[in-house]
């Protein structure tokens, strides 16, 4: 007779009472694997702060998505923008991460053990050694899912990749609805189309890259060079021709 009944303490546990009235289920637990907030690191890169903010949410157990798109033209800063995200994932978190370029041309053997190098899938990758790439990216993905460990994919030049963009979308993209543990980051001059994708509700909508001005450029310098003045910012971003990968050496942080 008394289990109708509940006892709530009016301020702190509010929700609590709502939920009570109107039957909502207590929201899911945050899985403890992932970050229960949205990390604080340098963000070494200029303007691209809806890429920072949306990475951050991505590596939270309570994330409303688990893919992030990323497209732009051409120097947009990609490849350099994934570069600093693969960095950023190796100095901040425990988790296994990956980044494959899928550059139509790219020494695709190498690509591979770069990509797994820090997937902590070292048996998987032995025992596939000489096998086709696809086989072998099949079973590094097998090893993955049975480990369930925190794991970012990180693909860059997505429109060139041929055969190997459709096993992005016909593996690791479809692995995504039913793998928690598993976040997917894809940057290219297109990406995957997610109308009518399995997927969809997983994926974040795609943010856009523009090619930035000497001025982004100039704040983000004056950060790290105080004497930066706009009229050497100008020069410099002329003389790198807008590249987002030169820009970011020349005006970033002293290595």
């Amino acid at each position: 007779d008394l289990e109708g009944f509940h006892r709530f303490d009016a301020t702190a546990e509010f929700d609590a009472i709502r939920r009570w009235i109107t039957g909502a289920a207590a929201p899911a637990p945050v899985p403890a694997e992932w970050l229960a907030a949205p990390p604080t690191f340098e963000w070494l890169l200029a303007d691209c702060e809806p890429v920072h903010d949306a990475f951050a949410a991505l590596l939270t157990g309570a994330c409303s998505h688990s893919i992030l798109l990323i497209r732009g033209g051409s120097e947009t800063g990609k490849s350099h923008l994934t570069r600093c995200l693969l960095g950023l994932l190796l100095r901040h978190t425990p988790f296994a991460c990956g980044r494959l370029d899928l550059k139509s041309g790219a020494d695709l053997d190498g690509e591979y053990s770069r990509f797994v190098q820090h997937l902590g899938v070292d048996d998987a990758v032995r025992s596939t050694a000489g096998w086709p790439l696809r086989e072998r990216l099949d079973g590094m993905l097998t090893a993955l899912r049975d480990a369930g460990r925190p794991t970012v994919f990180i693909f860059d030049t997505f429109e060139q990749g041929g055969e190997w963009a459709r096993w992005v979308e016909e593996m690791a993209l479809l692995v995504v609805p039913r793998a928690p543990w598993l976040r997917v980051i894809i940057a290219g001059q297109q990406v995957p189309e997610r109308a009518g994708a399995p997927w969809s509700h997983c994926a974040a909508p795609p943010i856009e890259l523009q090619q930035l001005d000497w001025h982004p450029w100039y704040e983000f310098g004056k950060r790290h060079k105080p004497i930066l003045t706009e009229e050497t910012a100008r020069q410099v971003h002329e003389l790198a021709r807008g590249s987002h990968s030169l820009l970011g050496q020349l005006l970033g942080p002293a290595a």
